[in-house]
């Protein structure tokens, strides 16, 4: 069986369950959303089809920048583009109007091209100018379902959810880091954040946490105590097991897209622009 992916974003990818694959097998119904995009199994191997966009630019000038997500919406993958289901699609109004990235583009949800257009920007790198940050989009886990949470079903304990899904997935996120010289990460949900940066629970509160940061370092007009504030409370963070010196960031979770969400991110993408 071959996939047909909706565009030059969306990547066939598999996972490898070895002994669980059994198990994965009898409980694959359990994972919300997920037969929507007709995975199929090779022995072990369950494939599917999931997203990813790496710039083809190799500008020696533009700082380069991960934007990390859980894992897939099947709905985004069916459509060809991260976030492009209706209720987040607000994510790239907030993305345009970042001045630190320098899109001009009018995003079209209505067809196939407009979608291809988008993507076509993206992995171009055509925004911006030749300091703007060079974005590449990820998914910690690539496996699409409608919640990350519900991927643990495919598993039958911890042991084998670290040892086939996460680890390998931190593995192939390090590789993209290292092969690109990523310096930083935005990571956007919490549990995201703990695992690429190998801290359990510094996440807790993060939102709140976040949104206090913003209105404190916007009332006294001093963006210096927004990262006095992420740092005190360890919402960047290195990314260990590197050969090269890279920022986790944690921002706010893209269920919250307000002007909170679009400050963390201005502030975040300027962080990444001057570390570059």
């Amino acid at each position: 069986m071959k996939h047909i992916p909706a565009s030059k974003a969306i990547k066939e990818a598999w996972l490898d369950f070895g002994d669980g694959t059994k198990y994965a097998e009898r409980h694959l119904a359990e994972v919300a959303g997920l037969s929507e995009v007709e995975p199929y199994w090779e022995g072990a191997r369950l494939c599917f089809l999931t997203e990813s966009i790496q710039p083809m630019l190799k500008s020696p000038t533009r700082p380069r920048v991960m934007l990390l997500f859980s894992n897939p919406h099947p709905e985004s993958v069916r459509n060809g583009l991260f976030m492009s289901q209706k209720n987040s699609r607000g994510f790239w109004d907030i993305l345009r109007c970042n001045k630190q990235i320098g899109i001009n583009h009018d995003f079209r949800w209505d067809s196939t091209k407009g979608i291809d257009d988008t993507v076509s920007l993206l992995l171009n790198g055509n925004y911006g100018n030749d300091r703007s940050p060079l974005l590449y989009f990820e998914c910690l886990y690539q496996i699409p379902s409608k919640s990350p949470e519900v991927l643990r079903k495919l598993f039958a304990n911890t042991d084998d959810f670290k040892r086939y899904l996460q680890c390998p997935s931190l593995v192939r996120i390090r590789k993209i880091l290292t092969s690109n010289n990523i310096k930083v990460v935005l990571v956007f949900k919490g549990e995201t954040f703990e695992s690429i940066v190998n801290k359990p629970g510094i996440s807790k509160y993060s939102r709140q946490t976040l949104r206090s940061a913003v209105n404190n370092a916007l009332e006294k007009g001093d963006e210096r105590l927004f990262w006095k504030c992420v740092d005190r409370h360890e919402l960047i963070k290195q990314v260990p097991d590197l050969k090269h010196q890279c920022m986790a960031v944690k921002v706010m979770d893209t269920r919250v897209k307000d002007s909170t969400f679009s400050h963390v991110l201005d502030y975040a993408l300027q962080y990444a622009t001057k570390v570059g």
